[in-house]
């Protein structure tokens, strides 16, 4: 049996989601893939987040902004 393991990473942008999605597809290196839903931007990492050139700084500095635990939280409750 095969098992795959990938780490999806939420952040929540407000009403930017739209605006930014597309400059941090841009700045990926790697296979991580980017979508929004709503306020929210997902990040999934399919080779594991240790090796990837797709840092928080990056998304950070591409987004605007951090995300939180408080944001997974929110994320969370809101399924």
């Amino acid at each position: 049996m095969t098992t795959y393991v990938a780490l999806l990473r939420a952040v929540n942008v407000g009403g930017r989601a739209a605006d930014r999605v597309a400059a941090l597809q841009a700045a990926i290196k790697g296979r991580e893939v980017v979508w929004a839903l709503g306020p929210h931007v997902f990040i999934v990492y399919p080779d594991g987040i240790g090796k990837s050139r797709l840092t928080a700084a990056v998304i950070e500095r591409t987004l605007g902004t951090r995300g939180t635990w408080n944001t997974v939280l929110k994320l969370g409750a809101s399924i």
